[in-house]
C-alpha cells in the first residue's frame, strides 16, 4: 500500500468517524429538521465516497478489500450529481448502520498501512 492509498483511508476514517460524533445524539427528526446537519452528513458521505474512488484508481488491490466500495462510490456520484434526488432518509441510514461498519475495515486496513503521504487533514 502506498503513502498516498494510506491518507485516502484516513481521509474517509476520519469522516466516518465525525458522523459518528454528529449524529450521536441525534434521532432521525432532529436530523430531518436541521438543514445544516443535512448538508454536513451529505458532504462527509460525498468525501468518503471520493477517497474510496481514488483508492480504487489508484490501488485496486487494497480497494478489493473494503466491502460495498461501490456503493459509497455511486452514493457519492448521486449526491454530487442528482443533489435534487437526494434522500435524506437514506443518507441517514448509511450514515448510521453502514458508516460504522466502514470503519471498521478502515481500521483493520490501516493498522498495517505505511505513514500517510501529507497526512494535514482538515477532516475531524
Amino acid at each position: 500500500m502506498t503513502p498516498e492509498t494510506a491518507k485516502r483511508l484516513l481521509d474517509a476514517r476520519q469522516a466516518c468517524a465525525l458522523l459518528t460524533q454528529i449524529l450521536s445524539d441525534e434521532s432521525l427528526d432532529s436530523y430531518l429538521d436541521n438543514v445544516v446537519l443535512e448538508l454536513a452528513v451529505q458532504k462527509l458521505l460525498e468525501n468518503i465516497g471520493e477517497a474510496l474512488s481514488q483508492i480504487r484508481r489508484s490501488e485496486p488491490t487494497t480497494s478489493e478489500m473494503i466491502p460495498d466500495m461501490h456503493r459509497y462510490i455511486g452514493l457519492r456520484n448521486h449526491v454530487s450529481h442528482g443533489y435534487d434526488s437526494v434522500s435524506y432518509d437514506i443518507l441517514w441510514t448509511v450514515a448510521k448502520e453502514e458508516v460504522p461498519k466502514l470503519a471498521s475495515v478502515l481500521d483493520r486496513l490501516l493498522l498495517s498501512a505505511p505513514p500517510p503521504e501529507n497526512s494535514d487533514s482538515h477532516i475531524g
